[in-house]
């Protein structure tokens, strides 16, 4: 497991069962999967098994991280 400059945490490693990456703001927790459309999908799920409900799609990691610092704080 790995931070990335963006926030988000690297959990996509052969050795983990979890999907995508995680980061966690202000209390709330949200996921970031990169789609079969090549969009990264962001979700706040309520438990790390299940992916959530979705929050947007976002063509770039960049994008994404924009997004998450408004949504988080909101």
């Amino acid at each position: 497991m790995r931070k990335s400059s963006t926030g988000f945490i690297d959990r996509a490693n052969g050795r983990d069962a979890h999907r995508g990456l995680y980061c966690r703001l202000n209390g709330r927790v949200f996921q970031l999967v990169k789609g079969g459309d090549k969009k990264f999908h962001m979700f706040r799920p309520k438990a790390l098994a299940g992916p959530g409900a979705l929050v947007g799609r976002y063509t770039s990691r960049g994008d994404a991280t924009s997004a998450l610092e408004t949504i988080a704080y909101a």
